[in-house]
């Protein structure tokens, strides 16, 4: 009897273990398809016109594989991105695309690209050096959330209660010369330490979950930093607002993170690979199969 032939792909990561890249490897193996982990600094690219696909890894020069998972989605630059783009151009299928995880590594360009298509999202002010305390309470009032434009798992984000505290902060900024761009956003209470994410898989909303804080008083809902997970419905608005974010950020495998206002949603951030260990908690999906 013939074997049944074996899907090759890779994971392109870097970093130490996590435990839904270790289920994804299991429920891989068990359905017959070999996945290899390739650390994007280990690759070389070769362009030559007579053979446009070479790839090195380590010095030795290998095969393509048919399809590469971008796990990489904290160490989103320029030559990880110019591995991805290689390899879209020789017909191996990316998820998620380069371009995508250029938009969803960057939350300001992501609120751009949503806001420009009529996408409800926090009122956000990027950070300049001349930018004064009195001008960001002035459009966002206080409280206000200040964030990172790259950080991930509620890292970087502060809520800030006073100007006092928001002109020590950007002392602080200043004095620091940091370079990484600084968000302002307006606080959205109705959402206080609340909100939905919604899992994409195939371009599709599949199913939602409400992340909560488990102290009263705490504002980030992040299940990583220690917050609950319940399912949550799929309501009609939820799907269209969702459908749409995907269809904007191109999005096929991620996260969309809902906060509440009113009767509504706006969209807080998107992600290129989430977390599932919190919607696998609290529905049925079995999300690498």
């Amino acid at each position: 009897m013939m074997e049944k032939p074996i899907l090759h792909g890779w994971v392109l990561y870097s970093g130490g273990e996590v435990k839904e890249l270790t289920r994804s490897f299991e429920e891989a193996r068990a359905a017959g398809v070999d996945l290899a982990v390739v650390d994007p600094q280990d690759v070389d690219l070769v362009l030559d016109g007579s053979n446009p696909a070479r790839i090195f890894i380590k010095g030795a020069e290998v095969p393509l594989p048919l399809f590469a998972i971008a796990a990489m989605v904290d160490q989103v630059n320029a030559c990880n991105l110019a591995l991805l783009q290689q390899l879209e151009t020789q017909g191996v299928l990316c998820v998620n695309r380069a371009e995508t995880l250029k938009r969803t590594s960057d939350k300001l360009l992501t609120l751009q690209l949503l806001a420009a298509q009529g996408i409800p999202v926090p009122k956000t002010i990027l950070i300049r050096p001349s930018t004064s305390a009195g001008f960001l309470r002035e459009q966002l009032g206080l409280p206000m959330v200040i964030k990172i434009i790259d950080g991930s798992k509620g890292h970087g984000v502060s809520l800030v209660h006073s100007e006092k505290e928001l002109e020590t902060l950007l002392e602080m900024l200043e004095a620091a010369k940091a370079t990484a761009p600084i968000l302002a956003q307006e606080f959205i209470a109705d959402s206080r330490g609340r909100d939905l994410r919604v899992l994409v898989i195939d371009g599709q909303p599949q199913v939602c979950m409400l992340r909560q804080n488990r102290s009263a008083g705490g504002f980030k809902s992040n299940i990583s930093a220690g917050g609950s997970a319940t399912a949550f419905p799929m309501s009609d608005a939820i799907r269209e607002l969702s459908s749409r974010v995907i269809s904007i950020i191109g999005l096929n495998i991620g996260g969309i993170d809902l906060l509440f206002k009113g009767d509504g949603f706006v969209v807080g951030e998107t992600n290129s690979i989430p977390g599932f260990q919190g919607i696998e908690s609290c529905t049925s999906l079995n999300v690498p199969v």
